[in-house]
């Protein structure tokens, strides 16, 4: 087979050195497959780092509440609002108007779950949240209490959101993880980060 690239002063003098058209080829498309297999492995990475910085994101945001009531002076509200993709923390202003104050907006492929379950000890126990003006809510007293904006009692058992990746509900991005983050009856957000 005639050679087609030839390097080096002796391929210069001898007439079978060089890579064949095959060859070069085969080359190419090794390298095609590897390609292909690291931008795989790179984008299921990128996916489940939206997701950790996502979770960790909405549970500072969570965090941030108390901060928000002892600055504002008044009970603060946490909505989740499905429609914007985005978590909003406000207030009820004098015409009973949910006025949002800051807003955390969760990447497209990232989907919140406000009715997961929670685990307490050995239990678990739905852990819905009030729904409030129409959307999941919860609400932090100026005595740093988790209550329900319904009702303005404390709600004595711990509430979540689950955070999962849309891919990995479909059973497109191994292994599948989710983070639980739990607001507790005094108010502070944690997260469990869970493997299915």
């Amino acid at each position: 087979m005639p050679r087609i690239f030839r390097f080096g002063s002796a391929a210069r003098n001898e007439g079978n050195e060089g890579f064949t058209l095959v060859e070069m080829l085969v080359v190419v498309a090794l390298l095609a497959m590897v390609t292909l297999l690291i931008a795989g492995g790179l984008n299921g990475a990128r996916q489940r780092s939206a997701l950790n910085s996502s979770a960790t994101m909405i549970k500072g945001f969570l965090n941030r509440v108390p901060a928000e009531v002892s600055a504002q002076g008044r009970t603060i509200l946490v909505q989740w609002d499905s429609t914007k993709r985005e978590l909003e923390m406000g207030y009820v202003d004098g015409s009973g108007n949910f006025v949002a104050t800051r807003s955390y907006q969760f990447p497209n492929e990232v989907i919140l779950d406000p009715n997961a379950l929670t685990g307490a000890g050995n239990a678990v126990s739905p852990s819905g949240w009030p729904v409030f003006l129409g959307k999941p809510t919860l609400a932090c007293d100026s005595m740093g209490r988790l209550i329900d904006p319904n009702t303005n009692q404390q709600i004595m058992s711990p509430r979540g959101i689950q955070v999962t990746l849309t891919l990995m509900t479909l059973g497109k991005v191994q292994p599948k993880i989710s983070y639980l983050i739990q607001v507790f009856p005094v108010w502070g957000a944690r997260s469990v980060k869970i493997r299915a």
